[in-house]
């Protein structure tokens, strides 16, 4: 695996649209591990601070949270804190994936030392509190405390649910690693999808209009059905009207 410039990871986070609060934690996190890592290096007697690898990622759906997993995971591997192996250094597995496999976390976290762990649709497990438990069990032995990162993805009002399940899960995630994302405007949507242009595309500003137009009314229609199986996508609209 290529160890990437920091320039070229922010680049590419910077090429995203909106979601600006999320990029700026993002580059704390960057900054934060940097600094420590040379506070350390140039005093190696100085205990390091505790820190932790634990991370939520909580918005609706179509905001970015796999994308934005994936950066962090570019941040620590660059960084050299979540290597990797020849297998990579990210893994990427849902809620509900871990449920039909039966696989236990003890598993998991064994197989994924040294990387970033994201678990979407983390509030899948929400009716399996042995999950939960494993889950919590797993995070507060001392080996994986720098050995993984692991990041868990949802919904605001479920992930809510999640940590209320399990009074020992939420202190495993500071305050600060919380990062809400929020839905995209339809000015950033109707960007989106001109930004994907292409020699089989092309958008002029009268069709950029229209998308913004649509986009606004997709969501008006969508917010007053409330359909669960239906929500508003935000960046997924952009897909479905192409």
């Amino acid at each position: 695996t290529t160890l990437w410039d920091e320039r070229e990871i922010f680049a590419k986070m910077n090429r995203l649209v909106g979601q600006d609060s999320v990029k700026a934690s993002l580059k704390n996190i960057y900054v934060q591990r940097k600094v420590q890592m040379i506070k350390c290096k140039n005093n190696p007697e100085k205990k390091p601070e505790s820190v932790s690898y634990a991370y939520m990622l909580i918005g609706p759906s179509g905001t970015g949270k796999t994308t934005f997993a994936r950066i962090i995971a570019d941040i620590l591997y660059n960084l050299g804190i979540m290597p990797g192996d020849n297998s990579g250094y990210f893994t990427e597995i849902s809620g509900r994936d871990i449920i039909r496999s039966g696989t236990s976390f003890s598993a998991i976290f064994e197989a994924n030392r040294g990387k970033t762990l994201f678990i979407d649709e983390a509030y899948e497990l929400n009716n399996y509190p042995s999950y939960i438990n494993d889950l919590v069990g797993e995070m507060q032995k001392p080996e994986y405390k720098y050995s993984i990162c692991i990041i868990l993805a949802g919904y605001t009002e479920e992930m809510k649910e999640l940590m209320l399940n399990n009074q020992g899960l939420s202190p495993r995630f500071p305050q600060k690693n919380k990062i809400q994302l929020q839905n995209y405007s339809d000015s950033e949507l109707s960007e989106m999808l001109f930004r994907r242009q292409n020699s089989e595309l092309r958008i002029c500003e009268e069709g950029r209009m229209l998308a913004k137009a649509y986009f606004e009314e997709i969501r008006r229609v969508k917010t007053i059905r409330e359909d669960p199986l239906d929500p508003f996508a935000n960046a997924r609209e952009v897909d479905n009207l192409l």
